[in-house]
């Protein structure tokens, strides 16, 4: 029989983390069954419902993005004490092995159900936490001796942490480059009236400030001002409306009038990487599953330095970092990438690639959950 894993998302749409989860319950389901608890009905329970694994409902998990503060102090222990008594209950009703916490939020909640079940817990790291309290916490309670084994999916995420390596290990993310290598540029291009020869910077990810578009934007006008025949794709879905509308009030700036492309939320990535020149990466996150993809695409990624994107340029050779996030300092970036000798990186890029294949996660995921699951 299948040792059974309990998954806590504290989302109900599907992002970059959500996306990380279904692949490990994807690629490791052989050996584990996995029952998910998740805030309410929405894009991932119809995920759910499609892959026939049974889910349950935590309750409302909205806690705002970004840097907190004490104010949200009161709302997130209210939050906790429910969250953590309808854990415990689901763990105990479904005898789960473990308890698997992809998201901060869920993180400490997943240690004290798992300190008061008996129960290891695995965390899955995928942010750089700017708030001081959030990580605080965290640090505290990856102390517990109920969080057996922490999958940080990057350098950055990990260094969050003084822990020992047997406990909190890196593990890249996977991704399937044949998906990504084959886009059709042209399809794209002349469904956005994009001239050929016109250089296109795309940005993938939801309109949001922790996404950054508006450092995109600014590089682009200023390109668009010196005489570049450039375009901007934005690929993404709005979690901010506020912050939106700034982004579409810029975009129509006498420089970049008409020649930036909101393009929602779209299923043709692969396309959209192969229609573009540069695809750009200025969040400060702890990866960039978009940047992955573009190195797969064969598309050069500009990033600023010290974030979780970094480790992707500087290990495939693919791309340019930026010594700031400054626009100035990534115009002159985007510059850069748009010139670089793409063949002569290929081979560099493919190695890259390679260990991140869904072998080695899967692998890496199963080993990591066998470790916490063993009775101590």
């Amino acid at each position: 029989m299948k040792k059974k894993i309990l998954v806590c998302e504290t989302l109900s749409d599907i992002k970059g983390g959500q996306m990380i989860t279904l692949a490990a319950e994807r690629l490791c389901r052989d050996e584990y069954e996995f029952v998910f608890m998740i805030p309410g009905e929405g894009e991932l329970a119809a995920k759910l419902r499609r892959r026939k694994i049974k889910y349950y409902l935590l309750g409302d998990c909205t806690m705002k993005t970004g840097v907190k503060g004490a104010r949200v102090i009161p709302k997130y222990a209210a939050m906790s004490l429910r969250a953590i008594s309808r854990i415990r209950r689901t763990a105990a009703a479904e005898s789960v092995s473990l308890i698997y916490a992809p998201g901060p939020a869920a993180m400490p909640w997943a240690a004290v159900a798992g300190a008061m079940s008996g129960l290891g817990v695995v965390w899955h790291l995928h942010h750089v936490f700017e708030d001081k309290i959030t990580g605080k916490l965290l640090r505290i309670c990856a102390k517990f001796a109920s969080v057996r084994r922490i999958a940080a999916i990057s350098e950055i995420t990990r260094d969050q942490f003084p822990l020992p390596p047997e406990k909190c290990t890196v593990v890249p993310n996977p991704i399937d480059p044949e998906k990504y290598s084959s886009g059709d540029g042209e399809k794209i291009r002349a469904e956005l009236s994009i001239p050929d020869g016109s250089a296109v910077i795309c940005q993938i990810g939801y309109l949001s400030h922790i996404k950054r578009q508006d450092i995109t934007l600014g590089a682009a006008e200023i390109l668009a001002a010196s005489g570049l025949d450039v375009y901007v794709i934005l690929c993404g879905g709005e979690s901010d409306g506020e912050y939106a509308a700034k982004l579409r009030s810029a975009a129509e700036s006498a420089s970049l009038a008409g020649r930036v492309k909101f393009l929602g939320e779209r299923h043709d990535v692969p396309d959209i990487l192969a229609a573009s020149d540069v695809c750009v990466v200025p969040s400060m996150e702890g990866f960039s599953i978009a940047a992955l993809e573009a190195v797969c695409a064969e598309v050069p990624v500009v990033c600023p330095d010290g974030t979780g994107c970094t480790a992707i340029v500087r290990d495939s050779g693919f791309g340019v970092i930026s010594p700031s996030d400054a626009c100035s300092a990534f115009t002159k970036s985007i510059r850069s990438a748009l010139t670089m000798d793409r063949r002569s990186a290929r081979e560099r890029a493919r190695a890259f690639i390679n260990s991140h294949s869904e072998e080695n996660f899967s692998r890496a995921m199963c080993e990591i959950f066998a470790a916490a699951a063993k009775k101590q």
